[in-house]
């Protein structure tokens, strides 16, 4: 129910509907080129109106595990609705998809440990289409890969995220 003010203006457009959080400790890697699900760094809500906004705020400990002082890694995060993957977001929007993303970068020669741990944040918004999304499932899933052979692998040593969602 919104709430009328004097000046004429209401609280019906950006009211939280619904959060949704999920955390994992699950240590997962991925080994390849190709984008994987990450085990268990994933959050599934089911929308309450067509039309609303999700905002998703996810967070992984990732670690690229190599002594290379060119060490890259790539990963997104996707929507899984009725079995089809959208990209949602993935931090280099500039270069797409398959850009890469730095962990944790050696200089000179490679022979400096880079077995680092480091925190990312991803921050998104998904708008929702007119129809057909409220009362269906939604998975938002963070993906992974190493970036072409500059890596050994992704690895991630656990996920924390939030869904919230609100009217526009």
């Amino acid at each position: 129910m919104a709430i009328y003010y004097s000046d004429g203006s209401n609280s019906t457009s950006g009211r939280q509907v619904q959060v949704v959080t999920a955390t994992s400790g699950t240590y997962t890697a991925n080994s390849s080129d190709t984008y994987a699900d990450l085990a268990n760094h994933y959050i599934d809500i089911t929308p309450k109106s067509n039309g609303n906004r999700l905002i998703g705020t996810f967070g992984a400990y990732l670690n690229n595990r190599d002594n290379d002082p060119d060490s890259r890694v790539k990963f997104k995060i996707v929507e899984i609705v009725g079995g089809v993957y959208t990209n949602i977001y993935f931090p280099n929007l500039n270069e797409g998809e398959n850009a890469h993303q730095w962990i944790s970068k050696a200089t000179n020669n490679g022979s400096t440990d880079t077995d680092m741990w480091n925190l990312h944040t991803l921050h998104w918004i998904r708008t929702l289409p007119s129809s057909g999304r409220a009362g269906v499932s939604h998975r938002f899933q963070l993906q992974g890969a190493r970036q072409s052979s500059n890596a050994d692998s992704l690895k991630t040593l656990g996920f924390s995220g939030t869904i919230m969602e609100v009217t526009v």
